[in-house]
């Protein structure tokens, strides 16, 4: 059996209709007589789509409720106080200080991709925004299209030196340590007055 296929032709392109009614837009088909529900699209947020432009982090940090920003603010604090308490605990300062228990190359190493990691965390989010005006992150994919996947190569390769080099001090504890210390410092940056 053979099929039948509706073909469309640039007239009836031409002869579709916009019909507006109060608040919303409803757009007729060429090949249908009635309006579906589908079709109804609400002007007012569209509207308000165009005009605000593309939401930004400022603007969605600025509209949190108080509560919220509070909840937040603990729950970084909590976080924060579990890495404490984890490396006064485990002694991850006088481990990777001054013990010869790590395997001191694969510490160097990795501590070197975290400064890697840090200085293109910097450039990504403090030199484009502030000095060359690139404040889409969008932007970055044109802008420097290798940094994102260097950098998640870096990091994972970083997790496992710094995790083999610490594992003659800790053990099977050595991931746990080092994630829940790594969490800490990442909520660490709630405290940070950003300008």
């Amino acid at each position: 059996m053979p099929r039948q296929y509706n073909r469309i032709s640039s007239d009836d392109i031409r002869d579709k209709e916009e019909l507006p009614t109060g608040n919303s837009l409803h757009l007729r088909s060429p090949l249908s007589t009635t309006t579906s529900s589908a079709s109804v699209v609400s002007t007012s947020s569209t509207t308000a789509n165009r005009s605000n432009g593309p939401s930004t982090s400022s603007n969605a940090n600025n509209n949190k409720s108080i509560s919220k920003r509070i909840s937040d603010k603990i729950h970084a604090l909590i976080w924060i106080l579990m890495a404490l308490f984890t490396a006064k605990q485990s002694r991850t300062v006088h481990i990777m200080l001054s013990s010869d228990i790590p395997i001191r190359p694969l510490l160097h190493v990795s501590i070197t991709q975290i400064t890697i990691n840090t200085i293109l965390m910097i450039y990504l989010g403090v030199y484009l925004p502030q000095i060359k005006g690139l404040k889409d992150p969008e932007a970055w994919s044109v802008y420097c299209p290798r940094i994102i996947p260097f950098m998640t190569a870096n990091g994972l390769l970083c997790a496992f030196t710094l995790t083999r080099s610490l594992w003659p001090a800790w053990g099977f504890l050595t991931p746990f340590i080092l994630g829940i210390e790594s969490v800490g410092l990442l909520f660490a940056t709630q405290f940070i007055p950003w300008f």
